[in-house]
């Protein structure tokens, strides 16, 4: 089980962060005061209320009224999310393509919804036995109050999983909009190392298929191909010539650059420390971008 969870949960009570997933009975409350939230996309909910509100006393009832919960929405569509609002021309918003350069700055957003240092969400990793089965971000923002004496044990039937109290307190941190840092564990170096942690960021940005990253040469070319032609042009066979022929110019530069650089070291310097020091030059971004 995940570091953010504790074992065994808490069967009796509802507790802050708990992952409520849908019910039979929890569907007809839904229906019934949240028709919006009875679509069959929001399939699990977070508890954003107190523990000490909800924890039921000797007459069997919590002190809240009201319980509220949010949304828990696929970690994917907080990433695409992100994605989608990062400042980009129009053309290549609707093909979906990116200059290279800012993979780094999504990369990062990762690392911050890992570690729940993003605010308006918070993380939740997928534990798969207990019926969380993918990755999810509860949306702050997407929150409904229900009726703790009529829904408590709607709420209470539909519980997976429970936060540990520190991973509590950070989630009624971010609920409270204050900013700063509770402490909870983070993904590094406490369970991956720093590199490991680099990997899984990068992975999860390359598991984004509805965008295609450029690198910035190739990124402008395609743009100016693009926009040079008639509306009825802007096809996707269109943009996939553009991106090959782009990509394929700057490729022929690069190596042309390179060969150049090649025969003024040869003779000067021993030929597997050239082949070493041309193919570090190749994969680094600024080198790329001074080729136009």
């Amino acid at each position: 089980m995940h570091f953010t969870y504790a074992s065994p949960p808490d069967g009796n009570n509802l507790h802050q962060g708990d992952v409520i997933r849908r019910t039979t009975a929890l569907d007809a409350v839904l229906r019934d005061v949240h028709p919006h939230y009875a679509r069959p996309e929001y399939k699990f909910f977070v508890v954003l209320t107190q523990t000490c509100d909800l924890i039921r006393r000797d007459s069997f009832a919590c002190s809240s009224r009201y319980i509220t919960i949010a949304a828990a929405r696929p970690f994917r569509l907080a990433l695409e999310r992100y994605i989608g609002d990062l400042p980009n021309d129009e053309i290549a918003r609707h093909f979906g393509f990116i200059e290279e350069s800012r993979r780094s700055k999504v990369e990062q957003f990762v690392q911050r919804l890992l570690n729940n240092n993003e605010p308006e969400y918070f993380y939740l990793h997928r534990s798969t036995d207990e019926g969380l089965p993918e990755d999810v971000c509860v949306f702050l923002r997407l929150s409904i109050a229900l009726k703790a004496p009529l829904h408590y044990e709607a709420l209470l039937s539909g519980k997976v999983l429970q936060l540990t109290e520190s991973f509590e307190h950070k989630l009624g941190y971010l609920v409270g909009s204050v900013y700063g840092r509770v402490g909870t564990e983070d993904w590094a170096p406490d369970t991956l190392t720093e590199s490991e942690f680099q990997k899984e960021s990068r992975d999860r940005v390359a598991a984004v298929d509805s965008v295609s990253w450029l690198q910035r040469d190739v990124h402008r070319q395609v743009l100016k191909k693009l926009k040079a032609l008639p509306v009825d042009g802007l096809t996707i066979e269109a943009y996939r010539n553009a991106v090959r022929d782009s990509a394929s110019l700057a490729t022929n530069k690069v190596d042309k650059m390179l060969s150049l650089i090649r025969g003024q070291l040869e003779g000067l310097v021993e030929g597997d420390l050239i082949d070493k020091s041309l193919a570090r030059l190749q994969n680094k971004p600024e080198f790329r971008s001074m080729i136009k």
